[in-house]
């Protein structure tokens, strides 16, 4: 398995995908993230000045109620047990920089990525390295995104190794 150097900060806590606790927090973190979608449907439609205006103020807003939201959602998180650094990633799998997991078991996790809390039910492979067996659709794509950026930077930093 290729993996992808970076330094996330991870909480988790021993848990399956039937944990109803778990799986309520899970299905309701950042459920009002449709920001990005807006964003990329206005790209493709043509405005005029007043209206790129009009809709640039109300994203305006709607963002800044997310953020409320967000920050109100942080406040009520679930306390998880254990706490460890994500030193590498790829598109399927999270490798700790510690050995904190029990081979065979699932967990519940969030981390940060791009100011959005990610949540996520893993599956320890060994001590330290875990496979996302669940993840939300939105999610999934702001992680996908997360991965190509790594690789980007990790192939301009080869390249940039080569040339000199």
């Amino acid at each position: 398995m290729n993996f992808f150097t970076t330094g996330l900060k991870i909480e988790f806590q021993k848990s399956d995908l039937s944990d109803s606790v778990f799986l309520q927090e899970y299905l309701n973190l950042n459920a009002n993230k449709t920001l990005a979608k807006w964003k990329k449907l206005s790209s493709r439609t043509d405005f005029s000045e007043g209206e790129r205006l009009v809709f640039d103020l109300l994203l305006e807003l709607k963002s800044d109620i997310v953020s409320l939201k967000q920050s109100n959602e942080e406040k009520s998180l679930l306390e998880l047990g254990q706490k460890g650094f994500i030193c590498a990633m790829n598109f399927e799998c999270l490798k700790f920089s510690e050995e904190l997991l029990e081979s065979g078991s699932e967990y519940y996790a969030r981390f940060d990525l791009n100011s959005q809390k990610i949540a996520v039910f893993l599956k320890a492979l060994d001590a330290n390295t875990a496979k996302i067996i669940k993840i939300k659709s939105d999610d999934e794509s702001v992680y996908s995104a997360f991965v190509v950026e790594i690789q980007r930077d990790m192939i301009k930093n080869l390249k940039g190794k080569d040339e000199q």
